[in-house]
């Protein structure tokens, strides 16, 4: 659902397809059982995320989708979820979760009036060190120091890694490059990536401790009250955002139960559902899923699409990216 992999033929075809009758067939041709997990992220993108990586997502855009939604979806609570994974509830047709991850501002200024409005649930994932620090999650510091770069062509040294050479001259190689550089930090554990971000930082001409923030501020532990009381699950997204597949078990552990632990004291409510970071195949293993139960968690989510039904297991449960797409081509997806 990223309008940057759509060409125009695709558009076109989205709007016919919107314009008419067959969506609604699809969606009555769909398999009954079957629900799609939403994920989105910042839902009006701040000026580094559309210097750097060509992201231009509006409130208009979402706003339209949630329209939709209401419109043609049954909207299920993470709760009701739940029970569907372990049959304790029988799915409506054309379900739909929506969740947001990370736990940016615009969740509470943006999704959350509009959802209200509308009678809808929703579910956050909270990278609760952000939300207590007021900091940006380190991809988003990363994108910030390139989008800030006094040096626009740098070699990248790591110590036992291949030199990584940046151009930043243009907006193709800005995106490029900053996409090679947070692959790369992927794999290192959260110790080597610090040291590489704060190397990063020098290397672009930029203050490590330079933070995008006030583009993209997050939530505060105040609105995520609000949002608990108003229905919204709150759910862990880690403590730092780290690849959990690159962590200790003895970091996995810290990463997943502290993290819980301080949602749970600050809402008096169980934290029951965790969003793995970045969330791919590969990004979790047996011992990430194990330790999730160990937690008390009872469901953990991907970054990937496909479809949820009943059975589907619980702690490797995919969900839809959402990006800025129009309507037509959102509404095609979820047909």
């Amino acid at each position: 659902m990223q309008r940057g992999r759509l060409n125009m033929v695709q558009l076109v075809y989205h709007r016919m397809l919107f314009s008419t009758g067959i969506l609604a067939l699809k969606r009555k041709l769909r398999p009954r059982n079957t629900i799609t997990v939403l994920a989105y992220h910042t839902l009006e993108s701040p000026r580094f995320l559309r210097n750097v990586l060509g992201i231009h997502s509006s409130e208009a855009d979402f706003n339209a989708q949630i329209d939709y939604i209401a419109s043609h979806h049954a909207v299920l609570s993470m709760s009701e979820l739940l029970s569907i994974l372990s049959f304790r509830m029988s799915a409506p047709e054309n379900a739909v979760v929506i969740t947001f991850d990370d736990g940016y501002a615009d969740v509470y200024n943006i999704a959350y009036p509009r959802m209200k409005a509308l009678g809808l649930p929703g579910t956050v994932f909270l990278t609760t060190e952000s939300v207590t620090c007021q900091r940006s999650i380190w991809t988003n510091r990363l994108y910030g120091f390139i989008e800030a770069a006094a040096n626009r062509k740098v070699i990248l040294e790591f110590d036992g890694r291949k030199p990584l050479a940046l151009d930043l001259t243009d907006a193709h190689s800005r995106m490029s490059g900053a996409l090679a550089v947070c692959g790369l930090l992927k794999t290192m554990s959260p110790e080597e990536r610090q040291t590489a971000l704060h190397a990063v930082a020098r290397a672009l001409g930029v203050d490590p401790q330079f933070d995008p923030i006030e583009q993209l501020p997050m939530l505060s532990w105040d609105q995520v009250s609000i949002l608990h009381r108003e229905g919204f699950t709150i759910g862990s997204h880690t403590v730092t955002h780290p690849i959990l597949s690159m962590c200790s078990e003895e970091r996995q552990w810290m990463e997943l139960s502290e993290s819980k632990q301080e949602i749970e004291t600050r809402l008096n409510a169980p934290c029951r559902v965790l969003a793995y970071p970045n969330g791919q195949t590969g990004d979790t293993s047996d011992a990430t899923r194990a330790i999730a139960k160990e937690c008390g968690y009872e469901a953990g989510f991907r970054f990937t699409a496909g479809p949820v039904r009943s059975g589907t297991d619980p702690f490797d449960t995919p969900r839809h990216p959402v990006f800025e797409v129009p309507v037509a081509s959102f509404a095609v997806a979820l047909a």
